[in-house]
């Protein structure tokens, strides 16, 4: 059987962005580009974003220290509206001896959006009960013809990629979807398990080329190191997971 492979990155995350409709009242939101040239507008922009930060239209994730000028601290906010964070607005502040000395980045102005919840907590606590835990290597249906089998990633803990033996009229076909493929001989999780015998595989693109390093060699490179620190990325709705998840085989 020939094996046709398709290397897909996000592709179903790009067509439903690119189909999906927007709303109406989005539309008429501009994109406000921000960068003062002159003290006057940026005394005026420090003012303002003041002002938007004490309203909750923007709110702190990260202040850090500029590698190249002593002293100096950047301030990244995020844009929010009614309490919703809007993708693409933000803006960053340096600071230098308490004083603002530039100000750069992007705002969304004019956003009209009914922002209610269209779930409610009860809406959520109903979809729980339709969840049914699947074991890995074990096939089970999922649809009328449609048989699935989860694969060990190794990614990190929970992670598996998925199989899908499908049989419509008279014909067999074998679909396989890799997710994030982890490395092999990690001490936390157990090594990856590819699909065999497939018709057609969607790939993350980020390992169609890629080698790694043996696991060892992370490690000596941890002993090694002067100083090491690990950052977890800070927002109002918690820690950044992914950061989290590629510690985890480290430690």
């Amino acid at each position: 059987m020939r094996m046709r492979t398709w290397i897909a990155a996000g592709l179903a995350a790009a067509l439903v962005a690119a189909l999906a409709p927007v709303p109406e009242a989005q539309d008429r939101a501009d994109l406000q580009r921000i960068g003062p040239r002159t003290v006057a507008d940026l005394r005026q922009w420090d003012v303002q974003l003041d002002r938007m930060l004490r309203s909750g239209d923007l709110v702190v994730g990260r202040v850090f220290g500029d590698a190249r000028v002593p002293g100096r601290s950047h301030e990244r906010a995020d844009q929010f509206y009614r309490g919703v964070k809007v993708f693409g607005g933000d803006v960053v502040r340096q600071i230098d001896g308490g004083q603002t000395v530039s100000i750069f980045g992007t705002l969304y102005v004019g956003i009209d959006l009914d922002v209610s919840p269209r779930l409610t907590q009860e809406d959520a606590k109903a979809v729980l009960a339709h969840f049914v835990a699947q074991s890995e290597n074990a096939a089970f249906e999922v649809a009328p013809g449609v048989r699935a089998t989860f694969l060990e990633a190794g990614h990190i803990l929970g992670s598996a990629g998925v199989v899908l033996d499908i049989e419509e009229r008279g014909r067999k076909f074998r679909l396989a979807f890799s997710g994030d493929i982890g490395r092999r001989d990690l001490k936390l999780l157990r090594d990856p398990v590819f699909p065999a015998d497939v018709d057609a595989l969607i790939m993350e693109c980020t390992y169609g080329n890629k080698v790694h390093k043996p696991p060892q060699s992370a490690f000596d490179e941890l002993r090694e190191g002067d100083q090491v620190s690990f950052e977890v990325a800070d927002s109002p709705k918690g820690p950044n997971a992914i950061k989290v998840s590629r510690v985890a085989p480290m430690a």
